[in-house]
């Protein structure tokens, strides 16, 4: 293999680094692997621009000898790198939590006591999935991680509801790693007692999304998805003491 030859290759293999160097862009296992032969490359392409800076003598040709079995050996390395070089980026999903507190609600019928006989619905949320799609210019590692959010509810009419329908409110958030609110988003969710249901689980589709900031650096774990009921006063309080009693 011609000494420019090699001096290209290398200076090809080294330019990919800027890639593998965003955090958290490849799997962990694989991005270790691939990082390690990069900086060896990157080490073996300054030794030959060392190298060819002068007239090669019997060591040096030795030592290039060597550096084209190195290089030989590692091909199918380098062909496992171009593989994941040509494929779309795809970031990994934020880490996602369901509010503990406001995982449960129920709500009262207008004007009457606080009674088993006067509740109006109950629900629940008791499963939370996430759906990423990335969006990220591979020149400037810049772009957006499109987030939806489906929960699993469980909705149960209570005796005070006489209309068969009900209105679940239910909020979407992301947060920073150190928990600090960056956005949320509010909605409601009607839902139809017919057909005789009085209790029934259902998925929040088509679910709605959230978007998070990719940067060199910034990946989808450095956010957290949080989701649960939007809730009165009342309703937190209650919720509180519920979970207070049933830890007791």
């Amino acid at each position: 293999m011609p000494d420019r030859h090699l001096l290209a290759l290398g200076k090809q293999i080294k330019t990919t680094q800027n890639r593998f160097l965003v955090e958290g862009l490849l799997d962990p296992d694989r991005s270790h692997r691939i990082l390690s032969f990069l900086k060896n490359i990157e080490t073996l392409h300054g030794f030959l621009e060392h190298l060819f800076m002068r007239k090669p003598n019997t060591f040096q040709r030795a030592a290039l000898a060597i550096t084209a079995v190195f290089l030989l050996a590692s091909c199918e390395t380098v062909k496992k790198v171009t593989d994941i070089m040509d494929d779309p980026i795809v970031l990994a999903c934020p880490d996602n939590r369901i509010l503990a507190e406001a995982a449960y609600m129920v709500q009262y019928a207008e004007g009457g006591g606080r009674d088993l006989t006067d509740v109006d619905i109950e629900g629940e949320i008791n499963d939370m999935r996430l759906i990423c799609t990335t969006r990220i210019d591979e020149d400037t590692m810049t772009g957006t991680l499109e987030v939806e959010v489906a929960f699993n509810f469980i909705a149960t009419r209570g005796p005070a509801n006489t209309s068969r329908k009900a209105i679940y409110p239910y909020f979407i958030s992301k947060t920073d790693l150190n928990k600090n609110v960056l956005e949320v988003k509010r909605h409601n969710i009607e839902v139809d007692f017919s057909q005789n249901r009085n209790k029934f689980s259902f998925r929040n589709l088509p679910a709605p999304s959230l978007t998070l900031d990719i940067s060199p650096g910034r990946t989808g774990r450095d956010y957290l998805i949080y989701g649960g009921f939007s809730l009165t006063k009342e309703q937190l309080e209650a919720n509180r003491l519920r979970r207070s009693q049933n830890r007791n």
